[in-house]
């Protein structure tokens, strides 16, 4: 018997060594697959973990920037009303005085200038603080839980939005204004507007500003992050992030969207508008349609003007309510959280 087993063997030695490096390789190759796997597996675990760690850091500094964004939105329309006090013009226009023409004329800019001035600085606030902190956020998480303690460094960051608050919004309205007073000095006040000529007036303003946008964001956003470095010596992370956001703020889909927020402001804007349009074609005698309805620029400016101050701007509803929820600027700033969530500072 174990002669005929001893001949099977050496008859077919070749075939069953062959048959044994099979199945030890199928064996290693098992094993090796298998503790691959189990490393996927805890890879793919941990990816899934980091992005939901991710995912809900920049949730809640989401919430967190619109609490921010809302509380500034009241200290916005106080810079706009000092800046362009209507009031004190209309107290002048009361006594008739002698250059009661040019006040009025001054009175149509700074009724314009208001409410494209406000829209533009609620949008422009809104992308900046968004930006930063979803910049900030993306490098806080990459370094949470190393040894550096970024607190210091994180308010000297987040202060330059305080520069914009105190130095920017002017600049912005005296950019709108600018153009404001370009497009509407043609318009003698005695001419009758309707709803759709009003909208052309507003459209050409807001064509004019597109038109120099590079300029326009270069000079408002100066305030936020300046061309040179910061003056903390040896603040290479301050730097850094500071260069970053000033590369985003200058990047073109910064300029793609906020074109859009402000196409989103000058409809709640036309909306506000048809408002005055409404209130003065109810004095009529007989039903007039609004949109069909035409009214004098002098008559149509007081009423702009008590529409605007009525209108509370962190009221429900409003537009700023409408601005944090944008989809193209909630996407924007959620890529660069990714970006820079992602990313080893400094790198």
């Amino acid at each position: 018997m174990w002669g005929s087993l001893s001949s099977c063997i050496r008859r077919h030695k070749k075939k069953l060594l062959f048959l044994g490096g099979v199945i030890g390789g199928i064996t290693i190759m098992n094993t090796y697959l298998k503790r691959k796997f189990t490393e996927w597996e805890a890879n793919r675990t941990n990816e899934l973990c980091n992005q939901i760690k991710r995912s809900n850091h920049y949730e809640s500094t989401m919430v967190t920037c619109d609490s921010v964004f809302m509380s500034c939105v009241a200290k916005i329309r106080q810079i706009v009303t000092k800046t362009l006090d209507v009031d004190e013009i209309v107290t002048q226009v009361k006594t008739n005085p002698p250059n009661k023409i040019q006040l009025w004329e001054q009175l149509k800019v700074y009724v314009f200038t208001q409410a494209l001035g406000e829209m533009y600085a609620q949008c422009l606030l809104c992308m900046l603080l968004k930006v930063q902190m979803s910049i900030l956020s993306g490098y806080v998480f990459t370094t949470h839980g190393n040894n550096t303690n970024p607190t210091e460094q994180q308010q000297k960051y987040m202060s330059r939005i305080e520069d914009f608050m105190l130095n920017g919004i002017n600049t912005v309205l005296n950019c709108v204004k600018r153009v404001v007073r370009e497009n509407i000095k043609s318009i003698p006040l005695h001419q009758k507007l309707k709803l759709q000529d009003v909208e052309n007036i507003i459209r050409s303003i807001q064509n004019s500003i597109l038109e120099n946008g590079d300029a326009f964001l270069q000079e408002t956003t100066g305030y936020i992050m300046p061309a040179g470095s910061s003056n903390d010596v040896n603040d290479e992370f301050l730097d850094n992030i500071c260069f970053e956001t000033k590369d985003v703020i200058e990047c073109p889909d910064f300029s793609h969207v906020f074109q859009v927020c402000i196409e989103s402001g000058v409809s709640s804007l036309m909306d506000r508008l048809s408002e005055c349009y409404v209130f003065l074609s109810d004095d009529t005698q007989t039903f007039v349609n609004p949109h069909d309805f035409s009214t004098p620029l002098a008559k149509l400016i007081p009423i702009m003007h008590k529409v605007f101050c009525e209108h509370k701007p962190a009221e429900q509803g409003s537009f700023v309510h409408t601005l944090l929820q944008l989809e193209p600027l909630n996407s924007f700033t959620a890529n660069i959280y990714e970006a820079f969530s992602q990313k080893c500072p400094g790198s």
